[in-house]
């Protein structure tokens, strides 16, 4: 072969080599990460989607000496930020839920502060330009927003809380049309504090929460208590299951596993006579929310709350919260986030983080499109300072797969 061929055959290869490089390359960054999006303030994240080109959009708050805002954060499939969006005027916002809607631009329901001080349920639709529209609904006292799903109308709707003018807390479910646009509300509960935390649509068009109740009791249990609620696609309530343990059960989070036509719930059960909160949950039917199937208390630490829960395409129960590594009696927390999956016919726990003086935190967790996990929450939300993270985990719970 002539010198200027093998010139030609080495010029053909350095495509080749370089694309293999860059998919290794890629390969490697797509297995696992932990990323860290703010300022010298304090960001937390609350939830998160994964979004259709692989990466991830970020939901939470940016809390600064004058007040806060809700901070969104767009990233690649690495984790690498693209964009941040800071939503705001010169009250101060919140966001707790985010959801893409049907044309890829994002929706953040959370809480904005009116006038009087006092929190009202805020909405803002965002695109890659700022904000398309807000929305807020409440009175003279407190509403907030928890939980936002988009509905099957092309609307959406948020659970939370409501307070009227007594200062009874009742679970809210308010619904907006595509455009923002206040629909109807609909309160739960009696004269205790209630208050949602989690919503699903159903496939009939009406809605369950997943709400903790302080006006209901189930036999045996005096103490806050889970409460889920089955409404028509008006909010009216058709079914209400109060359930739990005998100690306090808070905040929980509902999923559907459709390999078993069961509801999926799971919150934290604290003992405050202990000192101690552990990971509750139970599973109940869709036809019948008060026939109880599996139900666990996951008690290998004594300091450990659950914040999310989803039900992944495996069928498996995948969760995140925290979990408290400071020594017994020790007055400092410790917290590093923590995840769990059940299913498969064992029960894995693993906590990322550090035992220094950071605190790690998950609000939120999702199934990856490459079929791992990612968490959203905070390096040190605890001393009020800290970043918003983002943590990419293998199944089994590794950041080094």
């Amino acid at each position: 072969m002539s010198r200027l061929h093998i010139k030609i055959a080495i010029i053909a290869l350095i495509p080749v080599l370089i694309g293999c490089k860059e998919k290794a390359l890629e390969s490697k960054q797509l297995d696992t990460f932990i990323k860290f999006f703010g300022t010298s303030d304090l960001e937390v994240g609350y939830d998160l989607k994964a979004t259709a080109d692989g990466g991830y959009i970020l939901a939470g708050t940016q809390t600064r000496a004058s007040g806060s805002d809700i901070y969104v954060v767009k990233t690649d499939r690495f984790g690498n930020q693209e964009w941040t969006r800071n939503i705001g005027g010169s009250s101060n916002e919140s966001a707790a839920s985010i959801v893409i809607d049907t044309d890829g631009n994002y929706v953040v329901a959370g809480y904005v502060e009116n006038g009087s001080g006092n929190r009202d349920v805020y909405l803002a639709k965002i695109d890659a330009n700022g904000v398309v529209w807000q929305s807020t609904f409440g009175g003279a006292e407190n509403e907030e927003g928890a939980d936002l799903v988009l509905t099957d109308d092309g609307g959406y709707a948020v659970a939370g809380y409501s307070t009227d003018a007594s200062g009874d807390q009742n679970a809210l479910l308010a619904k907006f049309d595509g455009s923002g646009t206040l629909v109807w509300t609909k309160d739960y509960g009696a004269l205790g504090a209630d208050w949602a935390t989690s919503l699903l649509q159903k496939s009939d068009g009406g809605y369950v929460l997943a709400a903790s109740t302080n006006s209901y009791s189930a036999p045996g249990l005096d103490n806050t208590n889970f409460m889920i609620v089955e409404t028509n696609a008006i909010g009216d309530e058709i079914d209400r299951l109060t359930y739990g343990t005998t100690e306090s059960n808070l905040n929980p989070h509902i999923d559907i596993d459709n390999s078993t036509g069961n509801y999926v719930v799971a919150g934290t059960n604290v003992n405050s006579g202990a000192g101690t909160s552990q990971i509750f949950y139970f599973t109940c039917s869709f036809s019948n929310i008060h026939s109880i199937g599996s139900q666990a208390t996951l008690i290998n630490s004594t300091f450990d709350n659950c914040t999310d829960l989803i039900v992944d395409t495996e069928n498996t129960f995948l969760l995140t919260g925290n979990r408290d590594l400071a020594p017994a009696g020790s007055a400092e927390r410790q917290f590093s986030t923590l995840y769990v999956r059940i299913g498969n016919g064992d029960t894995i726990e693993e906590t990322v983080g550090s035992n220094d003086a950071s605190n790690q935190t998950g609000h939120s967790i999702v199934e990856t499109t490459d079929g791992r996990v990612a968490i959203v929450g905070s390096n040190d939300e605890v001393s009020l300072s800290g970043m918003m993270t983002l943590i990419k985990l293998s199944k089994t719970g590794q950041l080094s797969q």
